[in-house]
């Protein structure tokens, strides 16, 4: 191997760039400077980070670029938002079909309702948020009579007082005439109105899934700012 060459220090700002820049510290031919305008020839920053593999100075760069990666990972997650209410797992075995959902939204100003599937994939898994309503100071008000900003499901759609297809929702055979109906995995937006502190309902499994018997387990979890993507993965 050629030694390696002597590198001005005019240099190092822009090789240092091109390894930063780089996500795996070993891969040295692609370096995104060459598509920016730069003072040093293409093919002699090439050369020099060719030459480097072998320079003292790499193996050092190698580890902090990998350490700064792992820093940022660990910011990223600390800074997720966790939910103020997670279930156990509720399915067609869960006892009445349903789970009780209390969520302290003090000082919140968002209302984020997810359902996540039960980690067997989303097959069947028709869900409901029964009686959904918030309370506080400005005293009860049905979730029912807000408007969502924004609401998504991994089947049908999302619907007030019906089920993801638009027909009534039912629990073991009982109609849910209030609440809203969706699918796993499904995320909805409020903007919270000013008095309440609190978020209360049933999430249950609709029978038009569970009567398919092919799944219907599914996790509910209620935020107060916006839920990263992790919960809305298959084995949340």
């Amino acid at each position: 191997r050629v030694p390696p060459e002597r590198i001005a220090p005019s240099e190092w700002l822009g090789i240092a760039s091109c390894l930063f820049r780089t996500h795996c510290p070993n891969r040295y031919t692609v370096c995104p400077l060459f598509n920016e305008p730069t003072h040093i020839p293409k093919r002699r920053i090439a050369r020099l980070l060719r030459n480097l593999e072998d320079h003292p100075l790499m193996s050092f760069l190698s580890r902090l670029v990998c350490c700064l990666a792992l820093l940022a990972i660990s910011v990223q997650s600390a800074r997720a938002a966790k939910p103020v209410f997670k279930s156990e797992i509720v399915s067609a075995k869960t006892p009445e079909h349903r789970v009780a959902i209390e969520a302290d939204l003090t000082g919140a100003k968002k209302l984020y309702l997810v359902v996540a599937d039960g980690g067997d994939s989303f097959g069947c898994d028709w869900a409901g948020w029964g009686n959904p309503k918030l309370i506080g100071k400005a005293g009860e008000k049905k979730l029912t009579e807000l408007k969502w900003k924004s609401a998504s499901a991994g089947f049908g759609s999302v619907r007030v007082n019906a089920n993801c297809q638009g027909a009534t929702m039912r629990l073991s055979g009982r109609p849910i005439e209030n609440g809203i109906g969706t699918h796993a995995n499904s995320i909805i937006e409020y903007d919270l109105p000013a008095g309440f502190t609190s978020f209360e309902a049933f999430g249950f499994v609709d029978d038009g899934g569970t009567n398919q018997g092919c799944g219907s387990t599914v996790r509910f979890l209620v935020f107060t700012e916006k839920p990263d993507a992790q919960y809305l993965n298959t084995g949340t």
